[in-house]
């Protein structure tokens, strides 16, 4: 894995990850179809077989139904588009309703591949636009936002955009960039990570994940880089991180380097640990309005 070849601190935590993953994996709920992408499938529709197999994910999301599962084996998925429903950036996966989408072996084998730099070719590499979405497994790579259209559509989430109810599991997300706000992850009203890797993400605000109203568990925020404030979590609207180690991310000009809480937002029993700011208010967080750390 990118991550953990990196930092000993992450394989820690990458231990911890794979457990928790586990764990779900033995309580997921039964599926009402199973389709199936594989780089060398034949793509003969509806992907029932690893034979048939879709050789890229959009074109089983596009075969699937509420319930069913998508499962994905080793490769790096780097073709096809579609645009974000009602809006410009287009995006390598684009989900609507609640389904599975699942890799076999885990993120160090499974790639969801991004277009950058920031501009109108950008691609971003996931969007979960419903509840009981679930994404699970995946390298979330090169994810871009554009430099113009909506604020939060179109200029924030580089690696994922994910909206209320909708999951991110055993996940890692690298090297994506955002014009605005959440070079890698950005929950838009709500959302849930859980057991993944944020790391070496930059934008102008929270280069790692930006969340409003979303719960981040288990997981590690590392090295990423903002111009300006809240470069690893940039929390509003009641967000919520649980069990996380917040490390080495740098806010460039302003405040906040490993988080900036606000708005009734949470953080416990978590490590902020070697973040940097260049202005000395909140280095590890910078806690304003109603807002709590704790643990």
């Amino acid at each position: 894995m990118y991550i953990l070849a990196r930092n000993s601190a992450i394989s820690r935590v990458g231990i911890l990850y794979i457990a928790v993953s586990l764990f779900f994996s033995l309580i997921s709920p039964a599926h009402s179809a199973v389709i199936y992408v594989s780089p060398g499938g034949l793509a003969i529709p509806p992907y029932t077989n690893w034979v048939d197999a879709a050789t890229n994910i959009q074109s089983a999301v596009n075969m699937s139904s509420p319930g069913d599962l998508i499962l994905v084996t080793n490769g790096t998925y780097s073709a096809g588009t579609t645009v974000t429903p009602g809006y410009l950036l287009a995006c390598r996966v684009v989900v609507t309703n609640s389904i599975t989408i699942q890799s076999i072996n885990g993120p160090d084998f499974t790639i969801i591949q991004g277009v950058g730099p920031v501009g109108s070719n950008a691609v971003r590499c996931a969007y979960l636009g419903a509840s009981g979405a679930l994404l699970s497994g995946f390298t979330l790579a090169g994810g871009n936002t554009m430099d113009s259209g909506d604020l939060y559509y179109d200029q924030r989430g580089g690696g994922i955009l994910m909206t209320p109810g909708s999951i991110m599991s055993n996940c890692v997300v690298v090297a994506c960039s955002a014009y605005t706000y959440a070079g890698g992850v950005y929950c838009y009203g709500g959302g849930t990570i859980l057991s993944s890797v944020i790391a070496s993400n930059t934008a102008i605000n929270s280069a790692g994940a930006h969340s409003s109203g979303g719960l981040i568990r288990n997981s590690l925020i590392h090295g990423n880089t903002a111009g300006s404030s809240g470069c690893g979590l940039y929390l509003l609207s009641t967000s919520v991180v649980e069990n996380c180690v917040i490390s080495n991310n740098i806010a460039g000009s302003a405040n906040g380097g490993g988080i900036y809480v606000w708005d009734y937002s949470v953080v416990s029993n978590s490590i902020v640990t070697g973040n940097m700011a260049t202005n000395s208010t909140g280095v590890g967080a910078l806690i304003i309005s109603e807002a709590g750390i704790f643990g």
